[in-house]
């Protein structure tokens, strides 16, 4: 009777002991209003709900989601975003539980957004770690592997201190999708890592034996039943201390396989049904249903029809159970499926409708906005339009009235060279012969020796100075230049300049059919006076050579010399080059200077003929 009482009083409190842990959560659940408002009421109002929805996961799993979705509400009102990829990770786990993988995944990836978003890598990999037991579940292998392999490379950035329990759920799964891949020697490896870090603190017992349970696996795989059983008995040995019942069961279970493959049906025997004995005690019918369908054919080989029979209907029964648990879950699941369908239509419904009607309004608004738009583009367009044609009209009117002043100032500057060059040659000349008449006029013979040197001298002074004022007043405009053109005025240049000058002088002109417009010939004129006036001051040369060729674009000069070079001289510097500079700015036109021939120099220019046009017109 004493006995009969105590094992009633064991099964009172295994069977009271888990309601009263949840009668006291809710009443912990119904103080919470009492706390402050603030973080501190929200994370303890979390903490209990999550252990109530934990709770109801091994016995009511629609229980569960109930205090699923009160997690859910709680974190979006307090924006708890942290504990919101907890409750998106153990609903991906409450799917799993209840065989819909499709959904659970789902669940699996939103939690692993927004732990990658929040950047808490623990989170990240076991977000992974659950996406690999799916994809074990549904034989997808592949992506098993590839999430397990995710996250344990999250995890390798990370203290083992901090991922340790993450690296150790990880490193199971990729050991039994390797042994389900028959990646062996793989498995083995995982096996071995998920063993040694068990072993390490915080150590953790459970894990230890189900690492030398799963080793013991491989090595049955691998036919060496010797290693394969000292494992299993090291794993049992652990297993016994952890409590876990269905780790132990399982162990026994292969233990009693191992003994099977090698006829020892006695011991085959023992730890099989001492695992049966202890899947009744605890109600597991998956490790029963294994067990009793071992002892059939133990039972069997030992001549046993009675019991063998006995173990054989015991395993039909529990099998038949399963099969109908596993069915009504599947009908239970394909109504709320049906449910949820049904009314995920009519709110489907309703949301098209209010979205046509939204759309409508919005199209509407769209189009008025539209139109406003347009009209305020094409009267802006209009404003511009107007704007740009009094522009061109002014830039035309500006343009037209800088041709006239240019023009009017070019013939002015005409003017005031002719009167230049006859002052010069007129008075200047004049008074130049006048003055050596009056030299001339004097006896040389009455003068004395030294005297008469200074008469020479001044004769050929005077004499100099007559011949530079008639080549100035020559220069300064030529008169082939205006009667001519350029190109007869430059070859005259050229001829008195061969004449008068002990350098050689080659002149090549090239394409120059017609007269270029006058502004452009006379300061070309004038450039290549200036140009070769330098050369015969400055470049020590024997030889100059001139090419003016007319281009499709315009007109190209260039000088050419043997001399010393520019050296160490800036060309920049000189009066003659800053003129030069400055009447090719007034053309549009620019000047390069070169190495020449043979060490001397090399002047280009180039104006260009639209530097001229007035109005898309040529000036001539």
């Amino acid at each position: 009777m004493k006995k009969l009482l105590l094992l009633l009083t064991l099964f009172a409190h295994a069977g009271f002991s888990q309601p009263s842990r949840l009668h006291d959560l809710e009443v912990e659940l119904g103080r919470v209003h009492t706390l402050p408002l603030g973080y501190g009421r929200d994370t303890v109002q979390f903490r209990i709900l999550k252990d109530i929805m934990r709770f109801y996961a091994d016995m009511n799993v629609d229980s569960a989601f109930y205090y699923r979705d009160l997690i859910i509400k709680l974190c979006n009102e307090r924006g708890l975003e942290k504990e919101m990829i907890y409750a998106h990770h153990y609903t991906g786990v409450l799917y799993q539980i209840k065989s819909e993988f499709y959904q659970s995944i789902r669940f699996y990836y939103k939690a692993l957004s927004l732990a990658e978003k929040l950047k808490e890598y623990n989170s990240v990999a076991a977000a992974y770690g659950g996406l690999a037991h799916v994809y074990s579940r549904l034989n997808q292998n592949s992506r098993a592997l590839s999430s397990c392999e995710r996250g344990l490379k999250v995890l390798s950035t990370l203290p083992d201190s901090v991922s340790y329990w993450e690296r150790l759920s990880l490193l199971n799964v990729q050991g039994v999708v390797y042994r389900k891949m028959n990646r062996l020697k793989d498995a083995l490896k995982a096996n071995m890592a998920m063993y040694d870090l068990a072993r390490v603190k915080p150590y953790d017992r459970w894990y230890e034996s189900h690492g030398l349970h799963a080793i013991g696996l491989v090595y049955k795989e691998l036919g060496d039943m010797p290693a394969a059983m000292d494992y299993h008995k090291n794993a049992l040995e652990i297993a016994q201390k952890t409590g876990s019942v269905e780790l132990e069961g399982n162990i026994l279970v292969n233990i009693g396989d191992l003994y099977m493959r090698q006829g020892k049906w006695v011991k085959a025997s023992f730890y099989v049904d001492k695992a049966r004995r202890m899947a009744v005690r605890v109600r597991n019918s998956g490790i029963e249903t294994e067990s009793y369908g071992k002892l059939y054919v133990i039972y069997s080989k030992l001549k046993m029809p009675e019991k063998s029979l006995g173990a054989f209907e015991r395993y039909l029964f529990l099998k038949d159970s399963l099969l109908r648990e596993k069915s009504e879950q599947r009908i239970e699941a394909m109504q709320e499926q049906y449910e949820n369908a049904r009314k995920t239509n009519l709110l489907a419904q309703q949301v098209q409708l209010m979205a046509k009607t939204n759309e409508n309004q919005r199209l509407a608004q769209s189009r008025n906005l539209l139109f406003y738009g347009l009209s305020v583009i094409v009267l802006i367009a209009c404003l511009l339009v107007w704007n740009n044609r009094r522009l061109q009209g002014k830039n035309r009117e500006l343009e037209r009235k800088n041709a006239e002043i240019k023009a009017a100032l070019f013939k002015g500057q005409t003017i005031e060279r002719k009167r230049v060059a006859l002052e010069l040659h007129d008075n200047l000349s004049g008074l130049l012969s006048a003055v050596n008449m009056s030299v001339q006029s004097l006896n040389p013979q009455s003068l004395t020796v030294p005297e008469q040197s200074v008469y020479q001298n001044v004769k050929h002074l005077i004499q100099n100075a007559y011949a530079e004022v008639r080549n100035i007043s020559h220069n300064i405009l030529p008169a082939e230049l205006e009667k001519e053109g350029l190109s007869v005025a430059l070859k005259k240049l050229i001829d008195r300049l061969n004449q008068n000058l002990p350098l050689e002088f080659s002149l090549n002109i090239a394409g120059l059919n017609e007269r270029l417009p006058a502004e452009i010939e006379y300061n070309l004129y004038s450039i290549a006076f200036e140009l070769v006036n330098n050369v015969v001051k400055h470049a020590q040369a024997d030889f100059v050579a001139i090419h003016l060729t007319r281009t499709d674009v315009g007109v190209d000069l260039s000088v050419t010399d043997n001399g010393i070079g520019l050296g160490q001289h800036d060309p920049k510097q000189g009066v003659g080059l800053q003129n030069i500079r400055t009447r090719l700015e007034a053309l549009g036109g620019y000047i390069n200077a070169g190495p020449g021939i043979e060490g001397g120099t090399t002047m280009d220019i180039k104006i260009p003929i639209e530097a001229v046009r007035v109005n898309g017109n040529k000036v001539s």
